[in-house]
């Protein structure tokens, strides 16, 4: 289905840095800043539509200001983390966070030069001035792909935090996490599980694989082993890439999942998420200035990065009642925030997605046929009665 609008925004439109890669579509109008000073409460990392994984910077996780992890303001990047919420007014989710360094750091965070921050539909990239490296992130639905580039030679390193979290307070963080652990398996590649209580109580399930050996690990959190140091002997200049693939089931759907990208390199995937956005906001075609269609399609834009399909490639998924089902249509859909989005999001789903709004629906029947109720607001597959 493809409708034409004439649309007349009268609106302020302020100007962000907007990265483009081989985008002749819509896609080249979308800005990820948007919204992401103040309490807009959304994030500029990469994701595809509807998809599991939204790989993106963090600057914050504590109080209201850093429900998505991310204030426009900030100067500082504590890391790269997978799943982010866009516009709640309720912290969660964080999960699996990322920091590349050189030399030896107490407190794991850099500065960064805003110059150097980009991002555009399925890609962020942003050079962390502290050691002259440049990250680079983009996505498929259930893989976030990174890539580092080391532009000094010798030890590089990569903090992987399984104990992060957006919450309120460093003691709710401390608690956070009831249960998991990262588990290294041979010299380039871990597994690892958290089971988290913010919003609501839920689970996750990852496997990791970079695509050279690091020589060395550490955990520098003792027995509970959520937080790793990976070291790798890199020349000047070297990348280093890391895919991570998530699961609401478990380590072996996060490894079914892996399959999105395994064979892929990062500017493969980084294509072919661009294709995705460029077919979906290609439905919605019109005519006004630059700005009114950075306005428009930012705003599409934001309508397809939730809710969110969570099931793995063979449509296992992890319900309400927290046991596995297997769904009739290998999707399965979770932050609903449906008390707010049945005024204007869901209607326009009918028109616009109708394949998708199915699938929503579908989910919903779903989701009573495991809590004998339909969902009000759910987040991972689990009912938090917002």
């Amino acid at each position: 289905m493809k409708i034409a609008f004439k649309l007349f925004v009268f609106a302020v439109f302020t100007s962000f840095h907007l990265g483009v890669f081989a985008q002749g579509g819509n896609s080249k109008y979308v800005n990820p800043f948007i919204g992401t000073s103040g309490f807009g409460h959304t994030y500029p990392g990469a994701t595809v539509p509807f998809g599991l994984v939204q790989l993106s910077p963090e600057t914050g996780n504590f109080k209201w200001d850093y429900t998505s992890g991310y204030q426009y303001k900030d100067s500082t990047i504590l890391g790269f983390a997978h799943t982010h919420l866009s516009g709640t007014g309720v912290s969660d989710l964080g999960d699996v966070l990322f920091f590349p360094f050189q030399g030896e750091k107490q407190i794991y965070k850099s500065g960064f030069d805003k110059s150097t921050e980009k991002a555009s539909p399925g890609y962020y990239t942003v050079v962390l001035k502290d050691n002259n490296i440049k990250a680079e992130l983009t996505t498929t639905a259930r893989v976030g792909v990174h890539q580092y580039t080391f532009n000094k030679g010798g030890k590089a390193s990569i903090l992987i935090d399984a104990q992060n979290g957006l919450v309120n307070s460093p003691r709710e963080l401390a608690g956070y996490i009831l249960e998991g652990q990262v588990t290294v398996v041979g010299n380039n590649k871990l597994t690892g599980y958290i089971q988290s209580k913010k919003w609501v109580t839920r689970r996750t399930f990852f496997t990791i694989s970079f695509d050279r050996n690091f020589t060395s690990h550490r955990f520098i959190d003792g027995d509970k082993k959520r937080k790793v140091i990976l070291d790798f002997d890199v020349t000047a200049g070297a990348k280093v890439g890391a895919k991570v693939a998530l699961s609401t089931t478990s380590v072996e759907g996060a490894q079914l999942n892996m399959k999105e990208a395994e064979s892929l390199s990062f500017a493969q995937v980084r294509a072919n998420s661009v294709a995705q956005w460029d077919k979906l906001l290609s439905t919605a075609t019109i005519t006004g200035s630059t700005a009114q269609k950075e306005n428009f399609y930012t705003s599409l834009y934001h309508l397809l990065i939730q809710p969110n399909n969570i099931a793995d490639t063979d449509g296992k998924y992890r319900g309400a009642d927290d046991k596995v089902y297997q769904s009739p249509t290998k999707a399965y859909y979770s932050t609903l925030s449906l008390w707010d989005t049945f005024r204007a999001a869901h209607p326009l789903y009918t028109i616009l997605y109708p394949k998708q709004d199915g699938e929503i629906v579908g989910s919903m029947v779903q989701h009573f046929k495991a809590a004998n109720t339909l969902p009000v607001w759910t987040l991972a597959g689990k009912e938090n009665y917002c």
